[in-house]
């Protein structure tokens, strides 16, 4: 049994947090205890002190209870304003937002493994055409393994049908781990260009896949549908440290921004997974360049592990799964400024609780819901089945970079892998047209694969 089974946080047959109101636990206790006030017989006496000595000992017992649950439930984060629903409706209850979709299994092909990450992409009608993804399907999930190298690395699925539509990367583009036979596709983002994106003079993709390869020390954008690479951001086989040039040393995340003026792309890397830089670098790339990219800013080696960015749009403020430091770190997205880490997150990662993983944020609008949210997925480092979960946190309160640091964060839901049927949740990412969360499970024991939580308050 693992931690999180030990304190009773998890029902071994559902996989999200189940809220319990500790108010429809009452106490039923015999209340006839009295006798009468003069004439009272030792043996009266024997038996009201045996009832009296009853309900003290469930009085407490209810007690326990009621303070575990609240530890368990309110000491992470306050659950305070959870939603933020649209002035026409009112607020889901929590417990309903995120749901298992035991029916949506992704179709890879046999002898694929070690899922790394997941990305959404909006994809045009002319992509869908070339890729064959049909009429109907206007997204699809991008998935990068790193175990097989006798498959290309990142795969294309139908969000529908879980159905395998394309695969690539395999054309040298990313690199091998000769050692241990591995792809070095880490992490994966899409970009959503608001023309075309680079790729030269035939090649003129509207929608780009970016891929941290850790083992390449590269971070490449991709054409969508083809695979072919249209930019490479770093020097291809040396690690180091160094900005001019560029230089990554096992880059782990990305996100992407497009700039005001429309024309630059700014791309966050989270630089990265076990080597020795441990910082954020901010990257200019003109969308109609197929080589030109500037530094903006890089950070010191404020991080140990940086296993993952993601930035929060409204405030303009990068979150940073800070592994090894157990913690999610805040940048100013502009200057790189250090803002400090994300508060309230006792109980949730850190020590005993698991380490951060990957962070991604969420901003849905409906005719009848507005969801500004979080996503942190946590997991043991390393992996044995103990703290897998995915923490969900309402961000809507947030007014500026500045207060995140100064408030508590309100958990809106707790999402728990099975330990026995899955491995832990790697990387994330969020389907920005259906609110729908995609888990990628990295480690093979007991199973490494893509599972995807149905967001039903959307």
């Amino acid at each position: 049994m693992d931690q999180f089974h030990a304190k009773g946080e998890n029902n071994e047959q559902t996989y999200e947090f189940e809220e319990i109101d500790t108010q429809d636990m009452r106490l039923h206790t015999p209340v006839d205890i009295e006798g009468p006030p003069s004439d009272l017989s030792k043996t009266t006496c024997t038996r009201s002190l045996s009832r009296l000595t009853i309900f003290l000992a469930l009085l407490s017992a209810v007690l326990l209870v009621v303070l575990v649950i609240s530890t368990l439930t309110h000491t992470a984060c306050p659950t305070s304003t959870l939603i933020s629903p649209s002035p026409s409706s009112p607020s889901l209850h929590t417990s309903a937002l995120y749901t298992l979709d035991a029916t949506w299994h992704p179709q890879f092909p046999r002898g694929a493994h070690t899922f790394s990450a997941v990305t959404i992409a909006r994809l045009s009608h002319r992509d869908c055409e070339f890729m064959g993804c049909g009429q109907s399907v206007s997204s699809m999930l991008y998935v990068t393994q790193r175990g097989n190298i006798t498959l290309p690395p990142v795969m294309a699925l139908n969000t529908t049908t879980g159905a395998m539509v394309y695969s690539w990367g395999d054309d040298g583009t990313i690199a091998q781990d000769p050692e241990t036979s591995t792809w070095g596709a880490h992490g994966i983002v899409a970009e959503d260009c608001p023309s075309t994106c680079n790729g030269g003079p035939t090649l003129q993709p509207r929608t780009r896949i970016w891929i941290c390869d850790f083992t390449g020390h590269t971070l490449t954008a991709h054409s969508a549908d083809t695979g072919s690479s249209v930019l490479g951001i770093g020097t291809k086989g040396v690690a180091g440290v160094g900005t001019n040039p560029l230089q990554f040393d096992r880059l782990a995340d990305a996100a992407v921004e497009l700039a005001s003026d429309g024309k630059t792309a700014y791309t966050y890397v989270a630089d990265g997974d076990g080597g020795s830089a441990n910082r954020v670098v901010k990257v200019a790339s003109p969308l109609q360049s197929i080589d030109e990219y500037s530094v903006v800013w890089a950070t010191s080696a404020i991080f140990n592990n940086p296993h993952s960015i993601a930035l929060h749009p409204r405030t303009h403020t990068l979150l940073v799964a800070d592994r090894e430091n157990e913690a999610v770190h805040l940048l100013d997205a502009h200057s790189g400024a250090d803002l400090g880490v994300l508060r309230g997150a006792v109980g949730l990662w850190g020590g005993d609780h698991g380490k951060p993983f990957s962070v991604r944020t969420l901003s849905f609008a409906s005719s009848n819901q507005t969801l500004d949210l979080i996503f942190v997925s946590v997991m043991d480092n390393p992996q044995d089945g103990g703290n897998q979960r995915i923490v969900v946190i309402d961000a809507s309160s947030v007014s500026s970079g500045m207060s995140w640091t100064n408030q508590e964060c309100s958990v809106v839901q707790v999402l728990n892998i099975h330990p026995k049927l899955y491995s832990g949740p790697h990387m994330l990412t969020l389907d920005p047209a259906t609110g729908d969360l995609y888990a990628a499970l990295v480690a093979d024991d007991p199973l490494s694969t893509v599972l995807r939580f149905r967001c039903v308050g959307c």
